[in-house]
């Protein structure tokens, strides 16, 4: 059937009747599989007004001028569309954008500057003035849940677990809404608010017990800010920095699932505008050692001689990858047996039992899960030839691809160890194993150890991925080494009756 072409023209005019701070950010192409014919982002300002801009991918501007005005243009041609290609950057790091912003604005009844990231902190710390006044019945609460503390970081915590208690997040985007907080007082009486708001909220409460904190932005998407540019356009949320003597919290005031201290995947490693003392600080938030982010599987299981087996499994999952899985403590006990049989698509009919979640809560959280298997097929009989595979998890996959255009992005590494002891039926015997194998590259390593003795054989798979940045000329390097472990991973063994 043949394809269809369209071309699509659009305008649209957005008028500000209260100042404006900032210029639209070109974008053109805000989805992938869509080309650009051709494109262009005009600004036209009085002759002599000072602004900023950052272009990317998009080149330099036209510029031309009268006595009065001045005008600046981007042009684009012909530009492809990017491919979705799995384990690749942000949208926003393959295609054009133009980001521009006037040096000096009014904005909602305000003046400030955006020359640079300290003259729009003091903008920004003029929109905090004033809203961190709390009535007598707060200030009575947080004194009577931190006074007896002994030291900040109790104080911190016992006061962001009032503030997960009792509030609920709710998005405000309205006039300078969108960067001016509510007023605590307004959060204490209605028990909601948005990023900006529960932050200013708990910075206040912090400030009442005598504890310093920094309202701090943040982009939950794109790790990397300009140092030298200025622009709220390349932030989409706020965080609260507190400095303590010895450490730093980063504290997600949105979601009180998120362990206190730990430092969540969607804002670890990213840059981020801490704003104190009518000022701005350029700042980036730490990041986990790929080696914390562990999973460890453990299977202990005792077939019969027809392929069915009864076996316990437990689960530990550490710091990025418990975060992945950190909704399974709330689940009731039917999704906790769906989530888990997704992972055990090898073992058609299997039944779970005895399900078990133990939750661990802290700087560098984890979550264990304990469980038993009946599984009437965990291997598959053929004569008199039991075929087993080496792990009961589902398949490691392999990459179709064979061409690459964008570079491979790995936001976050991991160490993966799963162990397997099986228990050979009576009356069998391991007629073959697959050979150990490894493999080391750029961006990981993976191996199998598989050990036999009297009546049971050991297999131990392990994965090491590193985070990092790829270009796609990589790519068939990364295929080889991904396939290579699915081959190795997915292997099976065999056993033969005697």
């Amino acid at each position: 059937m043949p394809q269809s072409c369209y071309t699509v023209r659009f305008e649209h005019e957005i008028a500000h009747r209260n100042g404006i701070l900032t210029f639209p950010v070109f974008l053109p192409q805000s989805s992938t599989a869509t080309a650009l014919l051709s494109g262009s982002y005009t600004i036209t300002l009085p002759r002599n007004t000072p602004f900023g801009w950052k272009s990317l991918r998009a080149g330099e501007p036209e510029h031309d001028s009268t006595e009065e005005t001045e005008t600046y243009r981007w042009r684009l041609e012909g530009v492809p569309a990017v491919c979705s290609e799995t384990s690749s950057p942000p949208l926003i790091d393959l295609v054009p954008v133009v980001y521009a912003v006037p040096h000096r604005f009014e904005y909602e009844k305000t003046q400030g500057s955006m020359e640079n990231w300290e003259s729009y902190g003091r903008w920004q710390c003029s929109l905090l003035e004033g809203r961190d006044l709390l009535p007598e019945e707060l200030r009575a609460e947080v004194h009577r849940r931190t006074d007896a503390l002994g030291t900040p970081r109790e104080k911190v915590r016992a006061l962001y677990d009032y503030l997960g208690e009792t509030t609920r997040y709710v998005s405000i985007q309205l006039g300078i809404g969108g960067l001016q907080p509510m007023p605590a007082e307004e959060v204490f009486r209605t028990k909601f608010g948005d990023c900006k708001a529960l932050s200013n909220y708990l910075k206040a409460m912090l400030a009442e017990c005598g504890i310093a904190s920094d309202y701090t932005m943040i982009h939950t998407q794109r790790p990397r800010m300009f140092h030298d540019f200025a622009s709220p356009a390349q932030a989409d949320h706020v965080i609260l920095r507190v400095p303590l003597e010895g450490d730093t919290l980063w504290l997600e005031c949105t979601n009180p699932e998120i362990p206190f201290g730990y430092v969540h995947n969607t804002i670890a490693g990213h840059d981020a505008i801490a704003f104190h003392d009518n000022t701005a600080e350029f700042v980036t938030l730490p990041t986990y050692a790929d080696s914390l982010n562990r999973m460890e599987q453990t299977v202990e299981v005792t077939l019969d001689d027809r392929g069915g087996a009864r076996g316990h499994i437990a689960e530990r999952y550490e710091v990025g990858q418990y975060e992945s899985v950190m909704t399974f403590a709330k689940l009731d006990a039917r999704r906790r047996s769906d989530f888990l049989l997704s992972d055990l698509r090898k073992l058609p009919l299997v039944r779970l039992a005895n399900i078990a979640c133990t939750e661990l809560k802290e700087a560098l959280p984890a979550i264990e899960f304990a469980y038993d298997i009946d599984a009437p097929k965990y291997g598959t009989l053929s004569g008199n030839r039991l075929f087993v595979p080496l792990t009961p998890f589902a398949d490691y996959g392999t990459l179709a691809d064979r061409e690459r255009q964008n570079p491979i992005y790995r936001a976050e590494g991991y160490d993966d160890v799963t162990t397997i002891r099986l228990r050979i039926p009576e009356g069998m015997t391991v007629e073959s194993v697959p050979k150990q194998s490894a493999g080391t590259s750029p961006f990981g390593s993976f191996s199998t150890h598989i050990t036999t003795e009297e009546g049971c054989i050991t297999v131990v798979l392990r994965t090491r991925m590193h985070a990092g940045l790829y270009p796609p000329e990589m790519f068939d390097d990364y295929r080889k080494f991904i396939d290579a472990r699915s081959r190795a991973f997915n292997a099976r063994l065999v056993l033969k009756k005697e």
